[in-house]
């Protein structure tokens, strides 16, 4: 079997996994909008705090955690522009991100399959009571803008994106007609640039980091009608970045800890992701290997290998390929604890994952390989001397990362790797 006939083959076989996981998040979709508003009817008789509600306002993040890292863009905004109010997150993991007043914790798995956790947890915040609430979250979703309707605040912001395909449309349609009075009496419905808008050419997608400065941009425009926005939609902002935060003092105490286990110095150290959500965005183990010796003899950095349980398979083959010394992580240490970790490398080289992500909000030099399917979505923002994405400038394909050499990878670290960040770049770049 020649190349063209083994990438016919992945290509046939990506596009029946794409198809399978299409539907198969469908059929979730459909499951949280039903527990959404089981857990909406059993909240509704909870009483509302309205007293001094409206200097109180509730931002809720939803998404994985790489999403939730992306979105924190918008604390800056936060920090500029509603600094007289009460600014509340509510986040879905054990995240710290700046400017709030306070951060709530929600169970993101709870909320989505057990109505009577949904309810609870709108019980809880309609105790504090808010009169704005914030969605990060495109409408069509629906699970967090029933959530958010579920807390009757006096308006309600969420992004209105295209979505996916006609089926989500479809159930958003049906779910919204029932609050059609609400929609129009309460909601602000705010029209963002969605990937999945097919008048887009195939080599441009919007920038998550720019749809959600453009988001809050309109949110404070509409709380705050005399500020001025630019011609690209933007509040004016010295410095667009995501952030997160770790405690000192946990931090100090990890620190300790690496060390005495594993002789792991700050700055001393690479971190390698090799898996990620979906298996055809892992660049080959194998490559992984190479690139990993080059920094272990060259650079002099410690190994250190980071994941959750998909990745345990994929250590065991990166062990017995590189043969040399390395710490692995995987599956052993909390989301704080990795922030930790990524917060304290030299070097993170990871597939499209988390990892680049939260390396990227600590300012961290990183190598991410990625397909040249979806550049700009994910991928392409940051400080462009040190967050670095390698994919081959070719047509779009979904075999595109095979194509990816360890040797790229190695060009682009020598590139980056003395560097330090000026200006954050905040709009992808389509090659």
């Amino acid at each position: 079997m020649d190349n063209r006939e083994i990438c016919s083959s992945t290509k046939r076989r990506n596009i029946k996994i794409d198809k399978m996981k299409n539907l198969k998040s469908f059929l979730k979709l459909c499951f949280k909008t039903f527990i959404s508003i089981l857990g909406y009817l059993l909240s509704f008789f909870s009483k509302v705090n309205k007293q001094n509600r409206d200097r109180r306002i509730l931002i809720i993040f939803g998404g994985g955690v790489g999403d939730v890292v992306k979105r924190s863009v918008i604390c800056n905004f936060v920090k500029e522009y509603l600094n007289e109010y009460e600014i509340y997150y509510l986040l879905p993991y054990k995240l710290t991100l700046p400017y709030s007043y306070k951060i709530f914790y929600f169970d993101y798995k709870k909320t989505k399959t057990n109505p009577f956790y949904f309810a609870q947890l709108v019980k809880n915040l309609k105790k504090i009571g808010f009169s704005r609430v914030i969605i990060l979250l495109p409408f069509w979703e629906n699970f967090l803008w029933l959530l958010g309707k579920s807390l009757s605040p006096s308006v309600l912001y969420v992004p209105l994106e295209t979505p996916p395909s006609r089926l989500e449309k479809i159930l958003n349609l049906v779910v919204s007609s029932f609050f059609i009075f609400s929609i129009k009496k309460h909601f602000k419905l705010i029209k963002v640039i969605s990937i999945f808008d097919k008048k887009l050419p195939m080599n441009v997608f919007p920038s998550d980091v720019y749809k959600n400065s453009y988001f809050i941009s309109q949110v404070i425009k509409d709380i705050k009608p005399d500020l001025i926005l630019s011609n690209i939609g933007l509040l004016q902002l010295e410095k667009i970045q995501t952030e997160l935060i770790v405690n000192n003092e946990k931090e100090k105490l990890f620190l300790e800890k690496l060390e005495n286990e594993y002789n792991l110095e700050p700055e001393k150290y690479c971190i390698i992701g090799l898996g990620s959500s979906s298996s055809h965005k892992n660049w080959a183990v194998k490559n992984f290997v190479e690139v990993a010796k080059y920094v272990k003899n060259v650079k002099q950095l410690q190994i250190v290998l980071v994941g959750g349980k998909e990745s345990i398979e994929l250590a065991n083959e990166f062990k017995n390929l590189f043969q040399e010394q390395l710490i692995n992580l995987i599956n052993r240490t909390t989301l704080e604890e990795l922030c930790i970790l990524i917060k304290n490398s030299k070097l993170i080289i990871a597939n499209d994952t988390s990892f680049i992500h939260i390396g990227i909000a600590f300012k961290k030099h990183t190598i991410c390989p990625i397909l040249n399917t979806q550049l700009g979505v994910d991928s392409l923002y940051g400080y462009e001397e040190i967050n670095q994405w390698v994919f081959v400038n070719e047509d779009s394909d979904i075999n595109s990362l095979l194509k990816i050499t360890p040797q790229m990878v190695i060009k682009v670290l020598e590139k980056i790797y003395n560097n330090y960040p000026i200006q954050f770049k905040l709009f992808f770049n389509d090659g």
